[in-house]
């Protein structure tokens, strides 16, 4: 039987060296931004008004953002980006 601190030790050693690394706040602004991109042109595809409103929004105009996308859509518009959106995964 192993010293059970040695085998604690195994174990947080194997999983550190297997984990993904944690992304940075670049790293995941760079993501959104991509995504909001690509939602913009869906948005477009399917000839919806939208608005991006949210902590993104906020960090356009010089104050903290949230990492999340918010977009406002008007009502009539939800059919068609669903079937757009799932057209794409």
């Amino acid at each position: 039987m192993g010293n059970s601190r040695e085998d604690a030790v195994r174990v947080l050693q194997s999983s550190v060296s297997t984990s993904r690394a944690i992304p940075t706040v670049a790293e995941i602004m760079d993501d959104r931004a991509r995504t909001l991109a690509d939602l913009v042109v869906i948005l477009e595809e399917v000839g919806s008004e939208h608005a991006l409103v949210g902590g993104l929004a906020v960090g356009f105009h010089g104050r903290a953002a949230t990492i999340d996308v918010d977009l406002l859509v008007p009502l009539g518009k939800l059919a068609g980006l669903s079937r757009a959106l799932g057209a794409r995964g």
